[in-house]
């Protein structure tokens, strides 16, 4: 049996129901092999409960349950917010067709006819795992498509790659020529496509344009080329299927090409409206990370600085949250992905933050382990996030004292650099990214700061591995006395010690001179 191409990358859950012993053995070997965590349910009221407190990814329904029952538990299980397109794998000893397609007809997505091998069931999940990764790597090609002001493409439909129905030299954007089906699709699916142009002898696409337009990944004009002004069936066709528009061919070049470049830059001119208004709206969202940050607490410095690259925002965070009159947690993190569809998401784990942190509060809040400890039980709970992972560095302050806590997910390396000594030591807080590893028990190191010292840390804006940890501790320890974030990045940016292409956020927090 192979191995999966995903186990090693992919977090996944199974979840069986009334599954025999011998059974359970093997769905246990090839969910090892495929990298599933897998539980076990004796009725489907268990495992109505265990799926609205931890999210599964695949759910195997293994059939001392009736036909009816079996419906039934599927009924409910695509009533769960979250679960209304995972997959649900039937094993049964029937292989009757009508039982099977009654299973299939209620929501099933497969069926295996017991007993089964080891690679009849790999096969089918490995299947299912292959959908949900392409349908989620596609989920944020369309999010990034959307959300950038790059130039579309265009598409021409067309019999011929030689002889063309429009004048391509004179298009400002590029023109792909695609001669069948099959092309037309794949690139669509693979390019950034805003128009789509079906050539006069091009009939073969004619039958295609209700599909493009009804399907929600693709959001695209179609225009029809017509070499008469005849309204005959094949245009009441065309915009009975959703086409958008016709031009005729019978036109001087410079006239069509404009009319395609002038549809082309209004296409240009929404999509800058667009980026803009949620540029707009991303930098006065109260849940928002400023861009600087400059306080005073206690006997304590604390200044932040936080900047997108290219001005869009990205999944980096950082916040000061209080805890009570004594105490303040410092957080920073950074959910994986790039540019909008981190941001969504950072903003998602901010709210989980700070709820967290309040509930914690209320019990006493001892230290930043028990605050990740309690957010990584929490994303393994929320469907939406249990996908998606994110570092994060939490730091206990206290008023009057000269100790801080601080424990990490994933998070870079801190460096401590003590005042007037011209050196530096690094900190290394153990625990994986959230959302990674659901049984992560998170570790607080204690640091003890001298007046003037100061804690650094920052993303991988900064620094993308810990290679580059010795020149950072080596900069920052030169310039200890300067305390305000911003002046900070700067004196990284004149080192050239940055050259990611990805957003950034530094903290500082100092000890004050004279106190102790």
């Amino acid at each position: 049996m192979p191995e999966s191409p995903f186990s090693a990358t992919t977090k996944s859950r199974l979840l069986a129901v009334e599954s025999v012993e011998r059974d359970r053995q093997t769905i246990n070997r090839v969910a090892e092999t495929l990298g599933f965590e897998v539980r076990f349910c004796k009725d489907d009221e268990t495992a109505l409960i265990k799926l609205q407190q931890r999210f599964f990814q695949i759910i195997v329904v293994n059939p001392n349950l009736t036909s009816k029952k079996v419906s039934t538990f599927i009924g409910n299980l695509r009533s769960i917010r979250g679960y209304e397109r995972v997959p649900v794998l039937v094993l049964s000893e029937s292989d009757d067709e009508k039982e099977v397609a009654y299973y299939l007809d209620q929501g099933a997505d497969g069926h295996i006819t017991k007993p089964f091998t080891e690679e009849l069931l790999f096969s089918h999940l490995n299947l299912f795992l292959r959908r949900q990764i392409f349908r989620r790597f596609n989920q944020a090609e369309y999010l990034k498509r959307d959300l950038n002001k790059e130039r579309g493409e265009i598409i021409l439909c067309s019999t011929s790659r030689e002889v063309l129905d429009i004048p391509v030299n004179g298009i400002e954007t590029e023109v792909l020529i695609v001669t069948d089906e099959s092309e037309l699709f794949k690139t669509l699916f693979s390019n950034n496509i805003w128009l789509v142009l079906i050539g006069v002898r091009a009939k073969w696409a004619l039958p295609l344009v209700g599909k493009i337009k009804n399907d929600e990944a693709f959001n695209v004009q179609l225009i029809l080329l017509r070499d008469n002004n005849v309204l005959d069936a094949e245009v009441v066709n065309f915009f009975n299927q959703g086409g958008d528009d016709i031009t005729s061919v019978k036109k001087p070049a410079f006239i069509l090409s404009r009319q395609i470049n002038s549809r082309i830059e209004r296409e240009m001119y929404y999509k800058e409206k667009y980026v803009n208004a949620l540029r707009t709206a991303a930098s006065k969202l109260p849940i928002r990370s400023e861009s600087k940050l400059n306080i005073h607490y206690g006997s304590w410095g604390i200044s932040a600085f936080h900047e997108y690259h290219e001005q869009i925002p990205g999944g980096d965070f950082y916040e000061v949250i209080v805890i009570n009159e004594n105490q303040r947690v410092v957080i920073i993190g950074d959910v994986m992905g790039k540019k909008w569809d981190a941001w969504f998401f950072s903003l998602a784990y901010l709210g989980y933050i700070r709820s967290t942190l309040r509930n914690l509060a209320y019990q006493k809040f001892i230290d930043p382990a028990k605050l990740l400890n309690a957010l990584n039980d929490s994303i393994f709970r929320d469907f939406k996030l249990s996908e998606v992972f994110t570092t994060l560095s939490a730091v206990l302050i206290h008023k009057n004292e000269p100790n801080l806590q601080i424990a990490s997910a994933g998070g870079l390396p801190g460096i401590v650099v003590g005042h007037g000594k011209q050196n530096y030591t690094t900190i290394h807080p153990k625990g994986t990214l959230l959302g990674l590893n659901e049984n992560e028990r998170y570790e607080n190191i204690g640091v003890t700061l001298q007046p003037g010292d100061a804690l650094y840390l920052f993303t991988d804006g900064y620094l993308e591995s810990n290679e580059g940890i010795e020149k950072m501790g080596a900069l920052l320890a030169q310039h200890v006395s300067v305390t305000q974030a911003q002046a900070i990045d700067g004196l990284i940016k004149n080192a050239s010690l940055y050259s990611s292409e990805d957003d950034r956020t530094l903290v500082r927090i100092g000890l004050s001179l004279g106190d102790s």
